[in-house]
């Protein structure tokens, strides 16, 4: 009862407010109307809809058309925030279908790449054994691993005897020709770049992982090879195209931000005005 108050109040204030126009509005429906409707239909169904079927698609349509246009004449889409977030992303559509459609000639795509090389040249890998110490099962784990240290052979040919020096670990003591997002993947972000501080062909260490402690005898370290063009080309393509819809956006948004002057009207004083005047000034410029 309350809400059907409050929403009879609502249209009663809305037609208080926005008398209702003299002449109605035309709602058109046309042939490409009708073909995605009936497009749509099929996606769904593998099949064309029947006349029943139609006529209901078309009243559904209708009906949609009529609380849409309604809708914004009651200013229902203002400060909805999945209907901003739907708009922005529409917008960008538009900007992506143009950088997309865009062939770049073959000494345009050549330039592009050489200009990001580094992100096409075959990752480098490491291979590598570790002994491990338990924080949960040892109060003073890396303590505990830099003593070991020092008792270890010159090699990490008996790796399975080695192990025991330590604590049992979840998965392989052994790492074979991975790359560094592979390792940080199982190992912890920026295991890897411990990693690149140690030397290869001894046992070195500790360190830490998202598991704790490790000793490390690095066996091989293969750098980046660079890859042959034709091999990646496709995949520079897809950069080329991604990096335009980039440029195309932010060109956008840059022209569409010249009409607009922003303003602040802060009143609370737990607000940084002073602070949220620079960023303001930094997002306008």
């Amino acid at each position: 009862m309350h809400f059907l108050i409050i929403g009879g109040l609502l249209f009663a204030l809305y037609y208080a407010v926005n008398p209702a126009p003299s002449n109605k509005e035309n709602i058109t429906i046309n042939d490409e109307q009708l073909d995605r409707i009936e497009m749509i239909f099929q996606k769904e169904w593998n099949r064309p809809p029947t006349e029943t079927e139609m006529k209901g698609l078309l009243d559904r349509y209708i009906q949609q058309e009529v609380y849409y246009r309604k809708a914004l004449r009651m200013n229902l889409d203002q400060d909805d925030e999945m209907i901003r977030r739907r708009l922005e992303q529409k917008l960008r559509f538009v900007t992506n279908d143009m950088a997309n459609l865009t062939v770049p000639k073959e000494e345009d795509l050549q330039a592009y790449y050489k200009a990001h090389k580094a992100n096409y040249l075959e990752q480098k890998k490491y291979s590598f054994s570790h002994i491990y110490f338990s924080p949960d099962k040892r109060p003073h784990a890396n303590e505990d691993a830099a003593g070991v240290l020092p008792t270890l052979p010159y090699s990490d040919k008996n790796i399975d005897k080695l192990i025991s020096r330590g604590d049992a670990f979840p998965f392989a003591y052994h790492i074979e020709n991975l790359t560094a997002n592979e390792i940080d993947q199982q190992m912890g972000d920026s295991f890897s770049n411990e990693l690149d501080k140690l030397p290869v062909g001894k046992w070195s260490g500790p360190i830490l992982s998202g598991y704790g402690t490790h000793l490390i005898f690095i066996d091989e370290v293969k750098q980046p090879v660079e890859k042959d063009f034709a091999a990646i080309k496709e995949d520079v393509l897809r950069d080329y195209h991604y990096n335009l819809q980039n440029q195309y956006n932010d060109q956008l948004y840059a022209e569409f931000k010249k009409d607009y002057t922003i303003k602040l009207d802060i009143k609370d004083p737990k607000h940084n005005k002073q602070l949220l005047n620079k960023m303001i000034v930094s997002n306008v410029n």
